[in-house]
């Protein structure tokens, strides 16, 4: 416990005095002679105007204070005091100020650190690409991270105590609803669902987890919400909000309304010395607490905890041993909808001695360390120099550089001039405090690769930013396996041809107006087909369209496309040509190939063809004018005996 110095000021002799400890606070010795002016005066500049008025209010009207204020020791040390102070009345008027005083300091310090930590995790959470709720008994919302509230595209204190259909203004699907009452009965769900957001359909995927009490009833439930088209992103940051809450170094326990431990997580466990899967059920938390915290529980903790549902301060508990520490101490009372408490948490954490507080920050820092060292991401932390300052393994691999050699470096020296080029804008932007998220290509890489990267600003305080972090995930499997399924809608199945998205896809690539009237386009229909199928089967019939499909790519050039564009119609586009003789010519090839008989397993088969030929369009008719003229052409060979062509 802080010792507390005592002090005394009397109005009519204008003397001050100050016990041993108040002394020892200011740094001065026994000899030293306080007055009202040298007293005010070891206050820091900005605060010595708020303790002037204070004592200026206790002499005028007798007005008691309790501050705490940045005060120089006569050392010249700055540190921090909580000052108590009242007046004395004798026949009314003020005759005598007292008071305390105490060095708080350290307390303040440890405060700090907490909300430090505090806003770490809270960063931390708001980083990660997924959405994070909690929802009590009522649907409205009880927690959610930013990726939740940007989901309804509102502040999280304007989401904090509202439902869905309050947020989106609109009644929940059926189905959604049906999930939401099996989770409130106690069943887990998940499942996906299509999320329309700024005109762009996204599938997203949900799980739905309830919240079970001691007594088995479900308070609420846990929501997330992953777009399946980030999913290994969202994945891994799961995993590492996991892994901070499992490794924190702050010691958590949970208990029921009697005081029976019902969790302990594995800082706890090791600061006591339980096994892992050790069964804690059968301890009550007061065994673990010294008797002068006990104390603290029945006169100021639970009364505290059962008005505002929180109290916060400090204490001492007994680790493994019967070691006695201290620490800064958070216990919260958990509420179901009606406001009843249901259970009771600790958050504990070490404030010992300052090396003890080295190590543990060294502890925290190796578990961090342990955690971006497991994470498939490429993980990077770059300074406001725009130097490196740490990257995790996966970084490493991917760069094919050991750390040794890019710890400390800028990132024009490490990436290059013109990777450095490419990237920069990027980085400006980040360090003026955007958060980011793009793909980037890296075709020189052998083999190609393909990455998404997160780029978050790193804020030292309001305002400021102290450099970012990169987290990266190579999408390149993802990336070829998109091509490959491009690819296959783009094809017919049977013949390997383009089919007529493929088809369109190749002349939208053209530029019309430059390269529109040097295209010409065959629609070419077999003739005599049918007769195949009904005679010889669909199998016989599957080869033959296979094999004429041969024959039209060995007639025209690679530039050129072939395609089926259904049953036994094909089509042929032939680019840059430059007089009508040259497309009729390969229309006359092509009927010749359809005419002459297919040898199918023993059989002879016969058909034929007919072809409709369109010479030129523009970037105003387009692709769509070309087919059509195609066709009437086609119609007109068919209508003129079949086996010819049309157009020209």
């Amino acid at each position: 416990m802080a010792r507390v110095g005592g002090w005394e000021f009397d109005v009519r002799s204008g003397s001050i005095s100050w016990s041993s400890e108040t002394r020892r606070i200011h740094e001065v010795g026994p000899d030293y002679l306080p007055t009202l002016e040298n007293a005010l005066g070891f206050y820091a500049p900005e605060a010595r105007d708020a303790m002037t008025a204070v004592v200026r209010s206790a002499l005028d009207a007798g007005q008691a204070w309790d501050l705490e204020l940045p005060l120089v020791t006569a050392n010249g040390r700055r540190i921090w005091v909580r000052a108590v102070g009242e007046a004395e009345y004798e026949s009314g008027v003020v005759v005598r100020l007292f008071g305390a005083f105490q060095d708080v300091t350290e307390r303040r310090r440890m405060a700090q650190q907490l909300a430090d930590s505090e806003r770490f995790v809270r960063l931390v959470t708001d980083g990660l690409p997924i959405r994070i709720g909690y929802v009590d008994r009522e649907l409205r919302f009880r927690f959610a991270n930013q990726a939740a509230c940007q989901r309804f595209g509102l502040g999280r204190e304007d989401v904090i105590g509202r439902t869905r259909e309050d947020l989106l203004g609109e009644p929940t699907p059926p189905e959604v609803a049906q999930r939401v009452q099996q989770v409130l009965a106690g069943t887990a769900q998940r499942y996906e669902s299509d999320e329309v957001r700024h005109g762009v359909l996204h599938r997203i995927e949900s799980q739905l987890v309830p919240d079970i009490s001691d007594d088995g009833t479900v308070r609420g439930f846990f929501s997330t919400g992953i777009d399946i088209t980030q999913r290994a992103a969202a994945e891994r940051g799961l995993r590492v909000l996991t892994a901070i809450l499992e490794n924190t170094s702050d010691f958590v326990v949970q208990t029921d309304l009697r005081g029976q431990v019902t969790y302990m997580n594995p800082a706890a466990r090791r600061a006591l010395g339980f096994a892992p899967d050790e069964d804690v059920a059968g301890h009550v938390f007061t065994e673990f607490n010294t008797p002068e915290t006990n104390a603290l529980y029945a006169q100021a903790i639970l009364p505290a905890v059962r008005t505002h549902s929180m109290w916060v301060g400090e204490t001492t508990v007994y680790a493994a041993h019967r070691r006695v520490v201290p620490v800064s101490h958070m216990v919260i009372a958990h509420r179901d909808g009606e406001g009843r408490i249901q259970h009771f948490s600790a958050i504990m954490r070490d404030i010992s001695e300052a090396a003890q507080a080295r190590a543990a920050l060294l502890k925290q820092t190796a578990t961090l360390r342990s955690i971006t060292e497991a994470l498939p991401s490429l993980v990077a932390v770059v300074g406001p120099d725009e130097r490196y300052q740490f990257v995790n393994s996966a970084f490493e691999r991917w760069h094919r550089v050991p750390r040794e050699q890019i710890v400390g470096r800028s990132m024009e020296e490490f990436l290059g001039a013109a990777e450095y080029a490419r990237s920069k804008p990027m980085v400006q932007k980040v360090l003026g405090g955007e958060t980011l998220t793009f793909d980037k290509d890296f075709p020189q890489r052998v083999p190609a690769g393909h990455v998404t990267i997160h780029l978050i600003p790193l804020w030292s305080e309001p305002g400021a930013v102290d450099g970012f972090v990169s987290m990266a995930q190579d999408v390149t499997s993802y990336r070829q396996e998109a091509g490959r399924l491009l690819a296959l809608a783009q094809h017919d199945p049977l013949t390997g041809l383009l089919n007529r998205a493929g088809l369109q896809a190749y002349v939208g690539q053209k530029d019309l107006a430059v390269e529109g009237p040097l295209l010409a386009l065959l629609y070419i229909d077999l003739d005599h087909f049918k007769p195949v199928n009904d005679q010889h089967g669909h199998p016989v019939g599957d080869q033959l369209l296979q094999a004429f499909g041969q024959r039209l790519l060995a007639l025209v050039r690679p530039t050129d496309a072939v395609a089926r564009l259904g049953g036994d119609e094909f089509a042929v586009v032939l680019a840059g040509v430059r007089a009508p003789a040259h497309a009729e010519a390969v229309a006359g090839k092509i009927l010749e190939a359809a005419h002459t008989p297919f040898e199918m397993g023993g059989l002879r088969l016969s058909v034929g063809a007919s072809a409709g030929l369109a010479l030129g369009t523009d970037a105003a008719k387009g692709w769509a004018d070309l087919m059509a003229r195609a066709d009437d052409q086609l119609y007109l060979a068919k209508r003129s005996g079949r086996g010819q062509f049309k157009g020209g």
